[in-house]
């Protein structure tokens, strides 16, 4: 396997799996803050390619670190996202 050289100071990723199709996305990120969890969550979630299939009900698996409180719940329950 082939790393790449430059990352652009990106250590970590958001990763979003769409369980019915089994379609799923990555978002690269330079913190794991909750408000950059919310803007890859949110750069990922304009994308079409796992909107195909959902339904009106969109419900959000995840752990419990930090970086899924505060401006990442906000952006669920802003948008009617049950986690």
């Amino acid at each position: 396997m082939e790393f790449i050289e430059d990352n652009h100071h990106h250590k970590y990723c958001m990763n979003v799996v769409n369980l019915k199709t089994r379609i799923s996305d990555v978002e690269p990120m330079e913190s794991k803050s909750s408000e950059a969890s919310a803007n890859a969550f949110s750069r990922i979630f304009k994308r079409p390619i796992l909107r195909m299939g959902l339904l009106n009900e969109i419900i959000l698996f995840r752990d419990v670190g930090s970086e899924f409180k505060g401006a990442f719940k906000k952006l669920c329950d802003d948008n009617n996202i049950s986690i």
